[in-house]
């Protein structure tokens, strides 16, 4: 039966050394659960990633901070304009504006989020 770990950090860039267990369980769905929910306390000492791992190796990486796509209609030639907010809770984050179709924007965003992934080294068990 493989076993599932919970890891948190509050460090916007962490290193290997700077995540925490916050659970160990057997339990695939009570460890998936656990790394869906953020915890509520104030910045500086918020948790910003969580990820979940079987066995050794990441299942998944999460960031609290989630991207909110807005339509901001379309340009003068038809192609449509997207506002994207990247904003948590406490106000800390920014937006960009991108053009074209919306599986192209998430396409963006995601290639994102896996070099930003890479890049700091949040993959490293």
């Amino acid at each position: 039966m493989p076993h599932y770990r919970v890891e948190s950090t509050t460090k916007t860039y962490p290193t290997p050394s700077d995540w925490d267990v916050t659970l160990t369980t057997t339990n695939r769905k009570q460890a998936v659960n656990a790394v869906s929910e953020f915890d509520d306390r104030p910045y500086p000492n918020r948790t910003r990633w969580q990820r979940l791992i079987e066995g050794n190796t990441i299942v998944v990486i999460r960031s609290r901070v989630k991207p909110r796509i807005v339509c901001a209609g379309r340009d003068s030639s038809g192609v449509e304009r997207w506002w994207i907010e990247r904003v948590d809770r406490d106000g800390i984050g920014g937006s960009s504006s991108a053009t074209g179709p919306l599986r192209d924007i998430y396409a963006q965003i995601m290639r994102g989020h896996h070099w930003y992934i890479e890049r700091h080294r949040l993959g490293q068990v």
